[in-house]
């Protein structure tokens, strides 16, 4: 057989660092997704990347980092929409905005980055999981931020009188997250605004 009838194996494309664990973890947050929170494995990593499990070491020295840099990806991305800043004309609420912002948002990452919204909704359930008590700090960390923004729709004047801001936070956050999941299960669009008016009835003079 002459050496040109024989196919030589393509060259597997050489990434700089910071491109191979970007490949990585997008891995990980896939295989996340499918198996559930804590279930990415780095050999799982490797034979995706047609790598060497080494290799998964090397970025990922242990699961515990591993599922801790895939929690980093899913908190970055809910963080760039929820914890943004907004700009609002005269005649428009702040917190008003801020809650289309939220919805609208997510639905665009439901149809888009479904992988990431798989885990959040997994990682706020999870109450036995090891990740659960950073998640009661990141959703104190969304609670505050929605108070902050209460307090300024209350200096307006635009929020009705004697509610508690605390309370109201909560709420707001409780039922965003019920409103995310039922965009992500396809439930009926009017029930979601009901839920959506609701609130704006309850909060808004």
């Amino acid at each position: 057989m002459s050496s040109s009838s024989i196919k030589s194996k393509p060259k597997r494309k050489r990434l700089n660092a910071v491109a191979r664990r970007k490949q990585l973890i997008d891995l990980a947050v896939s295989i996340t997704a499918q198996k559930g929170l804590g279930q990415a494995r780095h050999a799982d990593i490797a034979e995706l990347a047609g790598v060497a499990v080494s290799t998964i070491f090397f970025y990922f020295p242990s699961v515990e980092i591993l599922n801790n840099a895939v929690i980093d990806e899913v908190e970055n991305v809910v963080n760039s929409v929820c914890l943004r800043e907004i700009t609002v004309n005269d005649q428009e609420s702040e917190l008003s905005t801020l809650l289309d912002l939220y919805y609208n948002t997510f639905k665009d990452l439901i149809r888009n980055n479904k992988d990431f919204i798989i885990i959040f909704l997994e990682w706020g359930s999870s109450v036995n999981a090891a990740a659960w008590p950073r998640y009661l700090v990141f959703r104190d960390k969304h609670i505050a931020f929605t108070k902050e923004t209460l307090i300024k729709a209350n200096d307006k004047g635009e929020l009705k009188e004697a509610l508690d801001h605390d309370a109201i936070a909560i709420m707001i956050s409780s039922l965003l997250r019920t409103m995310f999941q039922m965009s992500f299960f396809a439930d009926s669009n009017a029930a979601i605004k009901e839920i959506n008016q609701s609130l704006r009835n309850h909060i808004f003079k």
